[in-house]
Order: structure tokens, then C-alpha cells, then sequence
């Protein structure tokens, strides 16, 4: 919907620090048929109409570091209405001293206010961006987005998923309020609260909104006076877990969330103090990647932009800034590290990590990291079958919160039908309701179409093993616990769903895996025969046994994602590379001669040898071995064998 790199020639630009409203935003822009770019923060957005006048301007009021009024003004002396007319929003400035204000010291031609009615910024900006003149002065009737808009429903999702992430930070903080995050975690809580307040009702909950405002309103009256024990803290505490539950409940009445589609970039903050994906990271920082140098302004960022992920560098003080983030309602957090020890692995996770991974070599790398620990969003139907309905109410209500819908099956045939029509992410089987209950378990892991289903039993019987032989991933005892069989299956899910987004890829690399290469030498050596072309496979070897040895894996991870990226940038776009093993790499490549590939070779490996690791003693050792065809006639697996046969001799010498 919206791209923050392009040109803003013609589009209609929201300067927003809230994420989750720029959806709703670009909606109505894009519904009058304008394009649309969304930015964060007042000097981005300074920036780039600097670079090109956008066709209108939507402006938020509170904006982190320089408000909406202060952008407003610079752009004024600079800009006429005729050539950039601007729509201010807010969640306050309601009296007319302020309208006054805003109309006319700082040059705004329309005002809306938080909650923002949907309606009512169509009509506006299909004012604004015709001919007819302004007026200022326009009513329209506040309306929720009308219901049955698919697209809407879509929208709703994902805005409720992200609600939900909100109120998990707003909870967190608020435990950290006496201790020594105190203060960030206090602002932190404001920020997410003023949020919520400003988009609950654009999205038709107000109820939301009405909370959200009690929590900024007590935090500006009590300030710090909330950081000690007392009633004003009680107060807050109370508000913030209703909050809460009305978050939960619209979840759970509310239309499944998305799940995140392939090539999806999360926002990341990287904190990170020097070296090459620093540098890198600077030079392509936008509205999805931010660098910061050290914790204390990284968790001024993080309270202000929200990022779907934390990546902290080794040296930006480890499990104890991982920690401080945590007690600021910040997160996720991913550490990167070189040391391979159990204890510091330990010490993360206690500090609240999740994710521990070796240093990417470039930004690519770490939006692949990123996307993995950024925990993409739930969004699927699953199955729960048994015969007593008040069991399948309690499961749908428990998963509901958590973006997970349920289809019931109170009958076996049922169970089966709906496996076959909707095939399902996962399935929860009420063993105990019908006889044949463990015995649908082997029926379903005989049919190939469903055999791949996973299925969380619920039993009351002493059975776990021979579930478990029957074919369920999971067993949970009766009377089972809602939030633990929601964990189960949100845990499972996201397996699922992480499996099936890097089917055919290395997690580490990001480049092919050894299978997806396999089929593609098998295709293409079928055509190479028909038309009489050739192929080669280009195999390299890290040589860095000696290095995990010495090192651990963490490095030896960074050196084969920076082997990994080097071999990415080397090769044609046509050309297929891929990890085949622990430390192995091939690439595919056809119609080329072998004297043109032993030259490519040749090259790598010298690049290889050169390449400064900024890892201490260690000397890169690499080696090649190559195998062609029609040179090697016997198929796919014969050029990928003969490849690491050579490798191997390579290896010892020979």
C-alpha cells in the first residue's frame, strides 16, 4: 500500500509514527485513486518533500522529536496551500483557540480529530485533491467502516494483531515501573496507550480508544508519581488489565489475522556500533531498517517507532541492554554473538532474547534474521473435533485471542469431510467423545493429503505413547488449560508456518538448500540433452572444521553467511547457487564452457582467501572442485556426487 521509496510526485503523503494507522489511511487515499507513501516521523517526511511535493499532505500532531504544528510551520514558509495542502490530525487541539491556532499561524487548510472516522477523511481529501475549493468548516457523520468490505475485514485483522503486541508491551512495562527501566518503561506505556487512543475507533472500537485515553490521561496527571506504590499505581494497573481484556475479547469476536506473505520485511532497529553492516545499515536506513549506536538511544527509538524487531550488536552490552529493552516493554529482542557458550545462550534467553544468531554479513542478512524472530502473525482456521459441544466452544474461545478460528467437527464423518475440504493447518481432537477416537488418527495418517496435518490430542486416559505412535505431535491431559493449549497450538502453527516460508532455502544463507538444487540440475540436465547444451556445477568447500574446533559455530555461521552473500553478488541472476552441506556450496550455471567457469572459480576462491573476516587467527582456506555436463553423463545426482567426491579429496589433499 504504501512505499516509502518512491518518488512522492503526485501521492498523497501521511507523516504518522503510529504504523498500524497508515493502513486505514492509505485505504481511503488509494479509494479516490491516488497513491499513497507513509513515513514515521516529521524529519523524514521534511526530507523527502524536499526531494519531491507530494499532491497532499496528512499530518499527525504528536510526532516523536518534532511535532506535527513545527512541520507544519517550516512548510508554510516555504509551500502555499495551492501547492501542498495539508490536513492536520489529532487527538487533541478540540477548542477553537487551537483550530485558530493551527488554521492560522500554522497554515492548516483542514482538521480532523483521533479517532478518525474514515468518512470523513474521504470527504475531506476528495476536497482537497479536486478543483472545487475547501471548505473548511465541512461535517460529516462519524461512521464505522462499513461492515462486509473484505477488504476492510483484512484490514481489522491486522490491525488487532497488532493491537495485541501493543497491550503485551503496555503489560510488560507496567511491571517494570519500580524498578530502574522505571521512567522508559513509563513512556513507553504513554506512547503505546496514545496509540491506541487515536486508532481504536477509527477501526470501530471505541471502547478502546475510551481505555487507552483513561491510561494517558492518569499517566500525564501522576507523572513520576507512578513509579512508587500507591493508589494512583493501583489505578493504572487496573486500567491498563482492562484494557487488556477488551483487547482480548475484540480479538477473539474479530476476523482472523493475516499471515505475513513471502518477502515480507519487517521494521527493524539494529544497535549496533561499527564494522560493515553498520556502515551498510546506514546507508540503506528507511522507514523499515534504523540504526541506532547505543542502548540508551536505541530504546528512545524503540519506545517511538515500535519496530517489529530488536537486533543487538555484541558489543551493545549483551543480556543485560537485552534486559533493560525487555523492562521497557520492548521487543522482540535478537542478540547477535560470536561465543558458542551454554551460559551466555542461557543468560539471553533470561534476559528475555529470542533469538541468538551469529552476525550477518549485510542487510539482506539481517532482514532474513529479523523476519524469522519477528514472529510472523497467525492467521488460519484449524479443526477441533470431539462429540461434546461445550468442549469445542472452550477451545474456540481459548484460541480466539491469539487470531487462531475454529471450525468444528462434533461428529467423526464430519471430522473427516472437513479435513478433505479444507485441509487444515492443524487439528485438535478431543480423543475421549468417540470410541474410534484413536483409531481417526491412524485414518488420517493414512491419507496422503492429510497424513502432514498435525494433530494435539486431548485425552483424559493414560494413552500419551500410543497417541503419540497413532501419529499426534502433542497430547494434553483433560481437564486440559486454555493458555497451555493455546501456547501448544500457536507454537506448532508458527513451526508450520516458518517451515513452509523457507521450503527450499537455508535459514542461515537464505540461498537454496541441497533438495531445491537437486530438482533443478534434474531439469535441467533433461534439457541439456534435447538441445545439446551444457551445464557445470561449481562446488566450494569453507574449509572451517578447524574454526568450529577452535571458535564455535557462531563464527563459523559468519563466515559461511558471508562466503553465502559473496557468492549471491558474484553469479548471474540465471544461475542457481545453494548450501548443499554444513560448510558446502554449489552453483549451477548454464551453457558456459569449463575454461570459463575454472576461471569464475579461480576467482572466488582468491576472493575467498583475500576476504577480511575480522575474525583473529583465523586464515580462510576454501576449495573448489567442479563437474560438467555432458562430461558427467549419468543424471542430477551424479554431477552433485561427483562434486563432493572432488570436494572431499580436495579436503584431504589429494
Amino acid at each position: 500500500m504504501s512505499n516509502s521509496s518512491a518518488s512522492l510526485a503526485g501521492r498523497v503523503l501521511l507523516i504518522d509514527d503510529d504504523a498500524s494507522f497508515h493502513p486505514l489511511v492509505g485505504k481511503v487515499v488509494e479509494s479516490l485513486g491516488h497513491p499513497f507513501v507513509a513515513v514515521r516521523s516529521g524529519e523524514e517526511g521534511l526530507q523527502r518533500i524536499e526531494a519531491g511535493l507530494p499532491r497532499a499532505l496528512i499530518l499527525d500532531g504528536l510526532l516523536p522529536g518534532m511535532r506535527g504544528e513545527d512541520v507544519a510551520k517550516r512548510l508554510r514558509k516555504k509551500y502555499s496551500t495551492e501547492q501542498l495542502p495539508i490536513v492536520f490530525v489529532t487527538a487533541f487541539y478540540r477548542d477553537i483557540k487551537s483550530y485558530k491556532f493551527l488554521t492560522s499561524e500554522c497554515g492548516v487548510d483542514a482538521l480532523l480529530h483521533k479517532p478518525l472516522v474514515a468518512d470523513q477523511l474521504r470527504a475531506v481529501l476528495a476536497q482537497i485533491l479536486e478543483p472545487a475549493p475547501l471548505d473548511l468548516e465541512i461535517e460529516v457523520d462519524a461512521e464505522s467502516l462499513r461492515p462486509g468490505d473484505e477488504e476492510h475485514a483484512e484490514l481489522l485483522a491486522d490491525y488487532l494483531a497488532g493491537t495485541r503486541e501493543k497491550i503485551d508491551g503496555m503489560r510488560a512495562a507496567f511491571q517494570s515501573l519500580g524498578g530502574a527501566q522505571g521512567l522508559p518503561a513509563l513512556r513507553s506505556l504513554r506512547m503505546d496507550a496514545h496509540r491506541l487512543r487515536g486508532s481504536g475507533a477509527s477501526f470501530g472500537f471505541p471502547e478502546i480508544t475510551r481505555l487507552a485515553g483513561a491510561v494517558e490521561d492518569l499517566i500525564d496527571r501522576a507523572g513520576d508519581d507512578l513509579l512508587l506504590p500507591g493508589a494512583r499505581k493501583a489505578q493504572l494497573d487496573g486500567l491498563v488489565e482492562a484494557l487488556a481484556g477488551k483487547v482480548r475479547a475484540t480479538v477473539g469476536a474479530a476476523p482472523i489475522a493475516l499471515s505475513r506473505a513471502r518477502g515480507w520485511r519487517p521494521r527493524v532497529l539494529l544497535v549496533e556500533t561499527g564494522g560493515p553492516l553498520a556502515k551498510e545499515a546506514a546507508e540503506a536506513a528507511d522507514d523499515a531498517l534504523r540504526l541506532c549506536a547505543d542502548v540508551e538511544s536505541a530504546i528512545e527509538a524503540a519506545i517511538d517507532d515500535r519496530p517489529d524487531v530488536v537486533v543487538l550488536g555484541p558489543e551493545a552490552g549483551g543480556a543485560e541492554a537485552c534486559a533493560r529493552m525487555r523492562a521497557a516493554g520492548i521487543g522482540p529482542v535478537v542478540m547477535m554473538s560470536r561465543s558458542d557458550s551454554l551460559a551466555e545462550r542461557l543468560m539471553a534467553t533470561e534476559a528475555g532474547a529470542v533469538g541468538y544468531v551469529a552476525r550477518p554479513p549485510d542487510v539482506e542478512g539481517l532482514f532474513r534474521v529479523a523476519a524469522v524472530f519477528a514472529r510472523p502473525r497467525v492467521g488460519t482456521r484449524i479443526v477441533v473435533a470431539g462429540g461434546e459441544r461445550a468442549v469445542l466452544s472452550g477451545i474456540a474461545e481459548a484460541l480466539a485471542p491469539y487470531g487462531v478460528a475454529v471450525d468444528p467437527a462434533p461428529e467423526p464423518d464430519e471430522l473427516l469431510s472437513r479435513l478433505e475440504r479444507l485441509t487444515p493447518a492443524l487439528v485438535v481432537l478431543d480423543v475421549d467423545s468417540w470410541k474410534v477416537g484413536p483409531q481417526l488418527l491412524r485414518v488420517q495418517r493414512a491419507d496422503l493429503r492429510l497424513r502432514n496435518v498435525p494433530v494435539v490430542a486431548l485425552s483424559s486416559q493414560e494413552e500419551r505413547r500410543a497417541l503419540l505412535e497413532a501419529g499426534a505431535v502433542a497430547v494434553m491431559p483433560k481437564p486440559y488449560d486454555p493458555e497451555e493449549l493455546a501456547a501448544v497450538v500457536v507454537a506448532h502453527l508458527l513451526q508450520r508456518q516458518n517451515t513452509e516460508a523457507s521450503r527450499g532455502r537455508d535459514p542461515l544463507t537464505g540461498l537454496y538448500d541441497r533438495a531445491y538444487l537437486r530438482q533443478v540440475c534434474e531439469r535441467s540436465v533433461a534439457l541439456a540433452r534435447r538441445e545439446g547444451r551444457t551445464l557445470a556445477v561449481a562446488g566450494f568447500d569453507a574449509n572451517v572444521e578447524p574454526l568450529r574446533e577452535r571458535a564455535g559455530s557462531l563464527v563459523v555461521d559468519e563466515v559461511l553467511s558471508a562466503y553465502a552473500a559473496h557468492l549471491r553478488a558474484a553469479f548471474r541472476e540465471s544461475d542457481v547457487v545453494a548450501r548443499i552441506g554444513p560448510a558446502r556450496f554449489a552453483v549451477l550455471l548454464h551453457s558456459v564452457r569449463r575454461l570459463d567457469v575454472e576461471r569464475l572459480m579461480a576467482r572466488q576462491l582468491e576472493d575467498f582467501r583475500n576476504a577480511d573476516l575480522g575474525i583473529e587467527g583465523f586464515v580462510p582456506a576454501p576449495v573448489g572442485a567442479l563437474a560438467a555436463f555432458p562430461e558427467t553423463s549419468m543424471g542430477p545426482d551424479a554431477l552433485l556426487e561427483s562434486v563432493d567426491a572432488r570436494l572431499n579429496a580436495a579436503l584431504q589433499g589429494k
